[in-house]
């Protein structure tokens, strides 16, 4: 979480022009993060969705942000 956040923060510090966006001067990011235990019922498949699910929700909740997402 410490990397993801510092790499969101780091990318808007960059101040690199963004004149298409409708969400921010600058280019910015969002990550998704998750973690599973590998099992019958979790794989990498699962891990991909959980890390996809989290991704659109670091930007539904404004963008320029990290979610790690529980499972």
């Amino acid at each position: 979480m410490e990397f993801a956040n510092t790499l969101v923060q780091n990318v808007e510090g960059m101040k690199i022009l963004h004149p298409m966006s409708l969400h921010s001067k600058y280019v910015t990011i969002s990550a998704g993060m998750a973690t599973v235990t590998p099992d019958d019922v979790n794989s990498h498949t699962q891990l991909l969705e959980e890390t996809d699910k989290a991704l659109y929700s670091a930007k539904e909740s404004g963008r320029n942000n990290v979610v790690y997402a529980l499972k």
